[in-house]
């Protein structure tokens, strides 16, 4: 199942004092992109970070984003979403070959 997953700022941050920080997200980030648990990300206009992840569960989504070293300062938090197939194609097939 996949999820999107929007992150925000929690609060004023000032991002020049957490250099190492970010480095250590960035390394994290790569190893469950590695692993197929992150399979996509990018960053909105505002900085903030998107990403589709790859679970079983919404909980297991959760525990994963709750090891980011920047959410568990707590310097960003998230919205979760679970992302459905597609189903409007339906509409236009009448299910006939």
């Amino acid at each position: 199942m996949q999820y999107l997953v929007i992150t925000k700022d929690n609060g004023e941050v000032n991002w020049s004092n957490h250099s190492e920080l970010l480095r250590s997200e960035a390394e994290h980030v790569l190893s469950l992109f590695c692993k197929g648990v992150v399979r996509n990300i990018w960053f909105t206009e505002k900085k903030d970070a998107v990403l589709i992840l790859e679970c079983d569960c919404i909980e297991d989504v959760g525990f994963i984003m709750s090891k980011l070293p920047l959410v568990s300062h707590d310097l960003i938090t998230y919205d979760i979403t679970c992302l459905l197939p597609y189903t409007g194609f339906e509409r236009i097939m009448d299910g006939t070959d």
